[in-house]
């Protein structure tokens, strides 16, 4: 059982998989009020932000304004971003 803030039992939780542990063997409880890591494709990064998913949050790495998404990623643990504005015409 893991319990705590959402990315950090995330976080634990992606690194028990690449140890062989399954999913079906793993309990997660986690805190909903908690910041969200929000993975960055550009630069890898991940960026915590209490924004729900739809807005946009600035990656604190490189700059890059994402795109906050409902899509958790397992393996990243963490929440995937794009760039915003992205489908926009220049």
């Amino acid at each position: 059982m893991l319990a705590g803030p959402t990315s950090d039992i995330r976080a634990a939780a992606a690194v028990a998989a690449e140890c062989g542990i399954q999913q079906e063997e793993m309990t997660l409880l986690s805190e909903e009020s908690a910041p969200r890591a929000i993975y960055c494709p550009h630069c890898h990064a991940t960026t915590p932000t209490l924004r729900v998913a739809g807005s946009e949050v600035k990656c604190k790495s490189c700059g890059t304004n994402l795109t906050t998404t409902d899509h958790f990623s397992r393996r990243m643990g963490a929440y995937l971003g794009y760039q915003a504005n992205v489908e926009e015409a220049s």
